[in-house]
């Protein structure tokens, strides 16, 4: 019998799991609660088609979706930094040009943002932010 690793949860469902953590995670750092998602990595459950390329290209048309702009954002200020933003990637995933771009921007701008490779990892920076484990060496 051969044994086979279980496929990786979706995408989306690695971020929906992420705001269950920081749920269960406000009591140590209140500062969860500020924790968002862009309407970017939106996902429109039971929306199928036609009408899901309608209500995408409708939210670009006024500028709502950003090409490029980060799944996660924690406006809370750490470190020297703004604000976190993460694009969230699962396992092996490659960031477009509009999302290294993107985050190249929001560095520019004062805000720690980076990729996360899953679940775990967008835990453990979240986390580390918080506790001011990643400084700011330009300010």
């Amino acid at each position: 019998m051969k044994i086979t690793k279980p496929p990786e949860p979706s995408e989306y469902k690695q971020h929906k799991s992420i705001f269950v953590w920081a749920k269960a995670m406000e009591r140590e750092h209140p500062e969860l609660e500020l924790l968002n998602s862009s309407a970017n990595g939106a996902w429109f459950p039971g929306v199928l088609g036609k009408l899901k390329f309608a209500i995408i290209n409708s939210l670009k048309a006024t500028g709502c979706l950003k090409a490029g702009f980060p799944d996660i954002n924690l406006p809370v200020s750490r470190g020297g930094w703004n604000a976190l933003y993460i694009e969230f990637k699962k396992k092996n995933g490659i960031p477009s040009p509009e999302q290294v771009a993107m985050v190249r921007k929001l560095r520019g701008h004062g805000n720690m943002a980076c990729f996360c490779y899953g679940q775990s990892m967008a835990e453990m920076v979240i986390v580390h932010y918080l506790k001011g484990g990643f400084q700011r060496e330009d300010k």
